[in-house]
């Protein structure tokens, strides 16, 4: 949906806040109208058997100021780990029971003009069994 004309500032807040608007395109009022767009993809793997592990890890994409969870994407990509939204340098922690803790720091995320999205930085975490 794309909004022309002077709306008030309660509604674009509303809009944003219910995710209904999409596209990247700020609207007249400068506030940008776009969709959730992770800051950081994870893969977590066995490490020895390469088995995708998403289904029972949980963890956290944290950069200065925010901290989120890491969520499950949903079939068929139900292997990968997402979260973060602001650019920014983050650390990824993931945890997983039978594993090592798994930790990646210095992942820097930069943002896309004019919005300042980032742009999905994606990876693999090997995960350590534990001894």
């Amino acid at each position: 949906m794309r909004l022309t004309g002077p709306y008030p500032a309660a509604l674009v807040i509303a809009l944003v806040a219910a995710g209904g608007c999409s596209g990247s395109s700020p609207t007249p009022t400068g506030a940008c109208m776009a969709a959730y767009i992770p800051a950081v993809e994870v893969v977590p793997v066995d490490s020895v058997t390469g088995a995708f592990l998403a289904a029972g890890a949980t963890g956290s994409a944290q950069t200065t100021g925010y901290l989120e969870p890491l969520g499950v994407m949903t079939p068929p990509m139900d292997t990968i780990l997402y979260g973060g939204y602001p650019p920014g340098e983050y650390q990824v922690t993931i945890d997983h029971p039978g594993y090592q803790q798994w930790v990646k720091a210095n992942i820097r995320v930069f943002g896309t003009p004019p919005c300042d999205q980032p742009r999905t930085v994606k990876f693999r975490a090997k995960l350590q069994p534990t001894p």
